[in-house]
């Protein structure tokens, strides 16, 4: 990652997308579970370790650890410190007729 920006690797065809500009504008990214996950697990690579993005963000670097294994779920406090919100999706499968 070139001067903090994000790139990502899309799981539907692996091309991965252009770095994203920090140029003061406001995006908003849906993740799920999982790509939240991916995504900590990103965060605790470029600091170095867990335990050291759990010391910037205010929890152990063992609570990060089990939400990147998905045996914790983010609360109200980690949320808060990344900047996220929590949202509920529905996915609904429909089979062609």
């Amino acid at each position: 990652m070139k001067n903090g920006a994000m790139s990502e690797t899309t799981r539907e065809n692996g091309a991965e997308t252009p770095q994203l500009p920090h140029d003061g504008t406001k995006r908003i990214f849906l993740l799920d579970l999982n790509r939240f996950q991916e995504h900590l697990a990103q965060l605790a690579r470029g600091v170095g370790s867990k335990a050291e993005l759990g010391r910037r963000l205010g929890v152990s670097g063992q609570f990060i650890d089990l939400l990147i294994a998905g045996k914790r779920r983010p609360g109200p406090k980690m949320l808060k410190a990344i900047g996220a919100r929590k949202r509920v999706m529905i996915e609904i499968d429909v089979g062609a007729e």
